[in-house]
């Protein structure tokens, strides 16, 4: 029997603590699986091209002309500014007459036959004759006075050559008998010249 008062010690067997179920991924078995290295994905990406890509031609009327040829390097760089280092810049890539009026009140008539523009002592008009520039001499020649149109003959680059003798060289025809017309001497020009027959059937 149990005595009033007495203790009674009950002993209570351990519990395992409840197992916590393990998550499923739900999305493990969509997730895809990434390509080996030169596998069909990766052979499928394009592949870059070593070296410079290929710059768009430019326009004809701006393009440089191959036979650039005695102004090309760098003794052709311009002696100044303004609008007279425009002119001698631009004449490698097309007729510029619009210019030669800026230049004019920028700078006098003496820049365009008579200032040497290089180390060459070559001139705007040796320029513009090599690289048959018609219309700009043309406006040139219509702002020039008496010893602006002599200079624009007869001025002489640092090898003694003068404006036919560049147009000459470079079988500038059209160029070549306006300034027959206008009185130019022939110079070396028919030397010059004599390769190219346009030319060669002006003197």
């Amino acid at each position: 029997g149990v005595m009033p008062g007495q203790v009674i010690s009950v002993a209570v067997p351990a519990q395992a603590p409840p197992m916590m179920p393990r998550l499923q991924n739900p999305g493990a078995a969509q997730r895809p699986q990434m390509p080996a290295v030169g596998g069909p994905v990766m052979s499928q990406m394009p592949t870059m091209q070593r070296g410079n890509p290929q710059m768009p031609a430019m326009p004809g009327q701006y393009a440089r002309p191959q036979h650039a040829g005695d102004f090309v390097g760098p003794r052709q760089r311009p002696v100044g500014g303004g609008a007279a280092a425009a002119i001698w810049t631009q004449l490698e890539m097309r007729d510029c007459p619009e210019i030669v009026g800026q230049a004019l009140n920028e700078q006098g008539p003496a820049i365009f036959a008579e200032t040497p523009m290089d180390n060459m002592r070559r001139t705007i008009v040796h320029k513009a004759c090599s690289f048959g520039r018609l219309q700009t001499l043309q406006a040139i020649g219509a702002v020039l006075q008496a010893a602006g149109r002599n200079a624009l003959l007869n001025q002489q680059d640092a090898t003694g050559k003068r404006s036919i003798d560049y147009a000459a060289k470079r079988g500038q025809a059209h160029v070549v008998k306006w300034l027959l017309d206008h009185g130019a001497p022939v110079s070396q020009a028919q030397a010059l010249g004599a390769p190219h027959p346009a030319v060669a059937a002006l003197f």
